[in-house]
């Protein structure tokens, strides 16, 4: 019963304290949901460079990656090293050098990642054309020996054929000249009895067109000689009469008779009738036409030619080739680091950030612890009494905590160089420089902080909200494919700026002008925070 009595007061106590219940169910939701931005994207696809990759290979790593072909491989190193690429590949001689520049680990396995997908895939693929290359040539040199062999093979055989032919020729021509005589011996006896039958019937037809014509000629000849004789009659007879006639008158004066002298007629002269003889056609003995006088035209034999067996006529048959070995080489891939080496571990890649978390966390915890004592000691109430301006009391704290701030930032410092032996590539006075500042804006941001709480347990309610986020934000995990609103907060925390620095010098041996902005926002972040404590002071003391 007692126990549920004590149970009742820490509860209503905690009821009172409605800050340490919003931290309590608010911190925890806002720390997984942060958490959940954070390691739930990723970086996406790789930023490359390339230079003298072939098409294949250029196409596979296309696919896994960002790539750009290179301008030139000193600009290409250049990008590298301002982290404007993340790797710059290049190929010669079946080796692939991949650049990276090796400060994220989170970016150089996604680029061997990548890397070792694309050269898989175009490793599957250059097999298969190695293999379908040799498949050919081996099958072109079978090819080419079968040709060689069938073309000997058809050289002998048209040899023989032509020898085959020559013979065939031979009995052909032998053959159709014995056929032939005796089919000229048959067209000359069809020949002759035809040439009788028609020569005398064409004969017996001229013979009677000759006697027609020779009939019609004769009474043609007959009529016009008769009528000229009758013409010739008929003249002498007139001149007889008239001659006649004048010898009587003559008589009749020499014998003295006078007088007219009677007329004399003389007597009818009537001309025969004569008939043309009948013309026969002489019966004609037609000649004999004996094989001689018939001229028949010579009859040859054609030519023969025996078809030529050629290359064209013979395909060759599709060849399978049995299991063969196939040989291809395989691309070596070397990874040259910008920064780091390949023998460098997540611990040696991430010491530069964790250095500056642990200097920022426990500095933070001390800061903000000791100054919330002297709060709750009455101490700061008693100062605030006094003539001492606010920002002076910020500024004793600020010194006496720093004294110990910089011998806990030294001595954590000392350790991972030189008992942990994490890799340090630049100054080391640049990375205690770093971590001074660093330090700094840590003790300013507990010493903040420490105003608005009321005890430890609410000032240790800040650390998943202030701390927390810091780690998740400082570059340990790469921020490149999460929301634009994470990568916006990441921006407001200190601990972004001090963990690039960090890994500047210790990774990329930056030198001061390097990482001079990151110490600026730094410095500017310390005296941000000192100048809100003071003014945060108003609400114990105003002037």
């Amino acid at each position: 019963m007692r126990s549920f009595q004590m149970a009742k007061r820490i509860v209503k106590q905690l009821l009172h304290y409605r800050r340490t219940l919003a931290l309590l169910f608010i911190a925890p939701l806002f720390v997984l949901f942060i958490l959940y931005n954070v390691l739930g994207s990723s970086i996406g696809k790789p930023r490359v460079e390339t230079s003298g990759l072939p098409a294949a290979l250029s196409d596979a790593l296309a696919k896994e990656t960002d790539a750009g072909a290179a301008k030139s491989l000193s600009a290409a190193m250049k990008d590298l090293k301002d982290r404007k690429t993340d790797a710059v590949i290049t190929y010669d001689n079946d080796q692939i050098t991949v650049s990276v520049e090796g400060s994220e680990p989170s970016v150089t396995a996604a680029v061997k990642k990548a890397v070792a997908t694309a050269v898989s895939s175009y490793t599957r693929t250059h097999a298969e054309e190695t293999a379908q290359q040799q498949i050919a040539q081996q099958k072109q040199t079978i090819e080419q020996k079968l040709r060689q062999q069938l073309k000997a093979f058809q050289s002998s055989l048209q040899l023989q054929m032509q020898q085959r032919q020559n013979e065939a020729q031979q009995q052909l021509r032998l053959q159709i000249g014995r056929q032939l005589t005796t089919m000229q011996a048959s067209a000359a006896q069809a020949v002759e009895a035809q040439m009788k039958q028609a020569v005398q019937e064409q004969l017996q037809q001229a013979l009677k067109d000759t006697e027609a014509q020779q009939q019609q000629a004769a009474e043609q000849q007959l009529t016009a000689w008769q009528k000229a004789t009758q013409q010739s009659v008929a003249m002498q007879l007139k001149n007889y009469s008239m001659t006649v006639r004048q010898a009587a008158t003559a008589y009749l004066q020499q014998n003295g008779v006078g007088g007219k002298i009677p007329a004399f007629q003389m007597p009818a002269f009537e001309m025969p009738s004569v008939n043309p003889p009948k013309i026969t056609a002489p019966a004609v003995q037609l000649p004999s036409i004996a094989l001689p006088d018939v001229k028949l035209p010579a009859m040859q034999a054609p030519a023969i030619q025996m078809p030529s067996v050629t290359l064209s006529d013979t395909t060759l048959p599709a060849i399978d080739l049995p299991e063969t070995s196939i040989s291809f080489s395989m691309p070596d891939i070397t990874y040259a680091y910008v920064n780091g080496s390949d023998t460098m571990t997540t611990f040696d890649a991430i010491a530069g950030m964790m250095m500056g978390f642990f200097i920022f966390f426990f500095v933070f915890l001390i800061a903000g612890v000791s100054f919330l004592r002297e709060r709750i000691s009455g101490t700061l109430e008693r100062l605030l009494a006094t003539p001492i301006r606010r920002i002076e009391i910020v500024m004793g704290y600020f010194l006496g905590f720093g004294v110990f701030v910089l011998v806990q930032t030294v001595l954590i410092q000392l350790f991972m160089v030189y008992a942990l032996h994490i890799s340090l590539k630049g100054s080391f006075m640049l990375v205690l420089l770093t971590n001074v500042l660093l330090a700094s804006s840590s003790l300013a941001l507990g010493t903040l902080l420490s105003a608005f709480a009321r005890n430890e347990l609410q000032l240790f309610q800040f650390i998943p909200i202030v701390i927390v986020p810091q780690v998740l934000f400082c570059g340990i995990f790469n921020l490149r494919g999460a929301p634009l609103w994470v990568v916006a907060l990441s921006k407001i925390f200190p601990l972004t700026y001090g963990a690039d620095a960090l890994t500047g010098v210790a990774i990329r041996g930056a030198g001061l002008a390097g990482i001079s902005a990151d110490l600026l926002v730094l410095a500017g972040f310390t005296v941000l925070f000192l100048l809100l404590n003071a003014r945060a002071l108003r609400k114990y003391r105003r002037f």
